[in-house]
């Protein structure tokens, strides 16, 4: 599974080793937008920034959803995550012990814009309110 992320997010980053920072390829705003109109994915696209590469070389200091219930909301048409290694962070999540509620949805990776109605409710939801 790792390799196949990593392979994916070379072809959308490009490392600037002066800065040490990850740059979005214009290729990235179909994957991560990839259920929106074209006009709206590059509007999306053009508020990118970049990314601090060394977040990936750190280490995490805790688990907080072992401590706390968490909510997934695993997006079916995601073409940064595939569902099956969504399933596979969920069920890591659950086999260590872990309470997570997993929901689907027929969304790409940005439920927020392209279902958001249906993203807020989820939310409150994931926070105890009856919707």
């Amino acid at each position: 599974m790792k390799q196949q992320r990593d392979g994916n997010l070379r072809t959308l980053l490009t490392r600037d080793q002066e800065d040490d920072l990850a740059h979005l390829n214009p290729s990235a705003a179909e994957v991560f937008y990839n259920d929106l109109p074209a006009p709206e994915r590059a509007k999306w696209f053009s508020k990118t920034s970049t990314h601090a590469v060394g977040t990936k070389r750190a280490g995490a200091t805790g688990m907080s959803w072992k401590e706390i219930p968490s909510w997934y909301l695993v997006c079916e048409e995601d073409g940064a995550i595939p569902v099956f290694a969504q399933e596979a962070m969920t069920g890591m999540v659950k086999q260590m012990g872990g309470e997570i509620m997993t929901e689907r949805i027929k969304s790409g990776h940005s439920p927020f814009l392209s279902w958001p109605d249906y993203t807020v409710d989820w939310i409150r939801r994931a926070a105890g309110e009856e919707v």
